[in-house]
């Protein structure tokens, strides 16, 4: 965490200063400019991934931080960054999972959370996660404009990157939407696994 706040963060803060420099000389074309701009929403995405990676790493490696209180901060520090509205739901404390497998979960509650505010024009996410049959269940679900998922191109919405994160920790991952009735990603992970559906643990 210390690498990531220290190194990448700073590193990005320092090209984000450059380019805000570039934009103040007041001569760039139309064309330049909007590089500049691209090129800055691109580093304050980084940099949120970063905020948020520090934050999980910190967390994760203290011993008396749940994985529920795990999930309910990641959750609040989005609604504080974005101003969006955004709820997390979990009656009782979760089981923990591995390292490997709440690293995963995270990642795909990020990447959802991103979907609803890039892609959706949500104005209300909701993230449910509790035990069901055995199994760990999280519901990532928004009030957005929601997408027909069969006519989504492959790796449209990080949709592709989503199911492979939850492949490899022996999980399924769902995806119910429709147009005009918002997207709800349901994650399900059986307890005390950690591999690839039908195959060797990966590294």
């Amino acid at each position: 965490s210390r690498e990531l706040h220290d190194g990448l963060a700073q590193d990005l803060w320092l090209a984000k200063l450059k380019i805000g420099r570039l934009s103040a000389i007041g001569d760039l074309g139309p064309e330049a400019q909007a590089v500049c701009d691209d090129l800055t929403g691109a580093i304050d995405a980084g940099l949120a991934d970063a905020r948020q990676a520090v934050m999980a790493l910190r967390l994760g490696s203290e011993p008396a931080v749940s994985l529920r209180e795990l999930m309910a901060h990641y959750v609040a520090d989005f609604a504080d960054r974005f101003g969006l509205r955004t709820e997390f739901e979990c009656e009782g404390e979760l089981p923990r999972l591995t390292p490997r497998a709440e690293a995963e979960l995270l990642r795909i509650v990020q990447e959802s959370l991103n979907n609803a505010i890039r892609h959706a024009d949500a104005t209300v996410v909701r993230v449910r996660a509790g035990v069901v049959d055995s199994h760990l269940d999280l519901v990532v679900g928004d009030n957005g404009c929601g997408f027909e998922p069969s006519e989504v191109k492959e790796g449209c919405f990080g949709l592709a990157s989503m199911q492979e994160r939850a492949l490899l920790i022996g999980g399924k991952l769902t995806i119910d939407s429709r147009p005009q009735d918002g997207t709800r990603i349901r994650v399900s992970v059986p307890l005390g696994a950690d591999k690839p559906a039908g195959g060797e643990r990966r590294p």
